[in-house]
């Protein structure tokens, strides 16, 4: 009998699953995430750097970690920073910062694809140092925001 009571105990727990815990950074497909929200109402998550490796990076719209949908909302201060390898960029619909030189000095960027329309705003020096002929696509409706608060910069 005392042992269905501690069945019946860690069954009831597991029910609340709201008591989650979740590790603050994380690691998916060569990309370091940490965790910005996570409630009942939030479950955000911010690209915190990239591994050097990798030429082409997709920050997607949502990240699943340890059974939690995270919407990936920031690119991170440096995230990106004197990157040497890295030559194309997607960054998801559900971003709505990138951090101060978060691209900075990432020579070989050439192609970076903003697929966000939620994007508020573009740290200081976030694009600097990157090819001098890349491409920029951005959602038809943003484009003049998009490229004027990106070339400010």
């Amino acid at each position: 009998m005392h042992c269905e009571r501690i069945t019946l105990v860690l069954c009831s727990y597991n029910l609340y699953s709201s008591f989650q815990k979740v590790d603050s950074e994380f690691q998916k497909a060569g990309i370091v995430y940490e965790v910005k929200a996570f409630n009942d109402k939030q479950k955000e998550a911010q690209v915190v750097r990239g591994m050097t490796a990798q030429k082409v990076v997709r920050i997607p719209q949502k990240i699943r970690y340890q059974g939690v949908n995270f919407s990936v909302t920031a690119i991170a201060d440096k995230a990106f920073y004197k990157n040497k390898k890295l030559e194309k960029v997607e960054i998801g619909s559900s971003v709505r910062t990138i951090g101060s030189r978060a691209f900075y000095q990432t020579k070989k960027l050439k192609f970076i694809d903003i697929r966000s329309k939620k994007l508020k705003s573009v740290g200081k020096a976030a694009f600097i140092g990157i090819q001098k002929q890349a491409k920029i696509k951005v959602p038809r409706n943003k484009k003049a925001v998009y490229v004027n608060g990106i070339m400010e910069i």
